[in-house]
């Protein structure tokens, strides 16, 4: 194998690994500053606590607040998988739908549909990026494409599965920039950073066992809770324009339209030139 080949064998498998590890390599460094000072606290002898039945109780309520809100954010990234998905099924219908009609209207402007719908990738990325809504804005450049459907006779029943389809692509469009934009309990997210940080600062002044041993409980309680920490943030705007992690909602279904749409066009193009009719894809 050349220098190249084992080069690309290294670094391919190297980066996913990082992708999917980011979160927690992220959180070490934190980690390791939290244990630094709970050993320069116990070299000081300023660990006048002992452990008692607070110490349980604090661990066990911010558990508990942790888990209710991981399994509510938990919800919303699920239904955010979906909502990917729905978008590009409901634009490929929409294509499949005109394109159809195209064939029995040749006045129908087909380029203009597949155009717009090509549009709406770089536009959903826009809007992850600036918090606009340019996208639905372009979804509603359908409408144009509607009246003229209803000038040229299309039957009102094709026009209207087309603004049902129209419809549920803004919907899904809506819910996720909500979900993208709102957090979920903020108030509950304000409460377990303060049991976190309580719960540091009452383990850095606690005297368990050792010095070391006490250094190694803390540091495993505190990547627990600030890795779960930062969990939650990244589920609770699971969209990025650029994915830089594993977790982080896939648009590959949303960015293939762009190229799906210019392909089958410039295929009924090569079609019609060729005298050979239009396939309906």
């Amino acid at each position: 194998m050349s220098r190249l080949g084992r080069l690309v064998d290294v670094v391919g498998p190297r980066s996913e690994a990082w992708r999917r590890r980011r979160l927690l390599l992220t959180t070490i460094p934190a980690v390791l500053a939290i244990v630094a000072v709970k050993l320069a606290v116990g070299q000081l002898g300023w660990e006048f606590l002992k452990v008692s039945p607070l110490h349980t109780s604090v661990v066990a309520g911010a558990l508990f607040i942790v888990g209710l809100l991981l399994a509510g954010t938990v919800s919303d990234y699920k239904e955010s998988e979906r909502l990917a998905t729905e978008i590009t099924a409901a634009m490929e219908n929409i294509y499949r739908e005109a394109s159809y009609l195209a064939a029995l209207h040749p006045e129908l402007d087909l380029v203009r549909i597949a155009d717009t719908l090509a549009d709406v990738p770089h536009t959903f990325r826009d809007d992850l990026v600036h918090g606009t809504q340019h996208t639905i804005a372009t979804v509603e450049r359908l409408t144009e494409d509607f009246l003229q459907m209803e000038r040229i006779g299309v039957s009102t029943t094709y026009i209207n599965r087309l603004k049902q389809e129209q419809a549920a692509v803004i919907r899904s469009l809506l819910r996720a920039g909500y979900i993208q934009r709102i957090a979920f309990l903020p108030s509950a997210y304000t409460l377990v950073e303060t049991i976190v940080v309580l719960l540091v600062i009452l383990l850095l002044f606690t005297k368990v066992e050792s010095r070391t041993t006490d250094a190694v409980i803390l540091g495993v309680i505190s990547l627990v809770f600030l890795y779960i920490l930062r969990l939650l943030r990244l589920l609770d705007a699971p969209f990025r324009a650029e994915r830089v992690g594993l977790d982080d909602i896939s648009l590959f279904q949303i960015d293939a339209i762009h190229d799906r749409m210019h392909e089958r066009l410039d295929r009924d193009a090569r079609a019609e030139h060729e005298g050979e009719p239009t396939a309906n894809p």
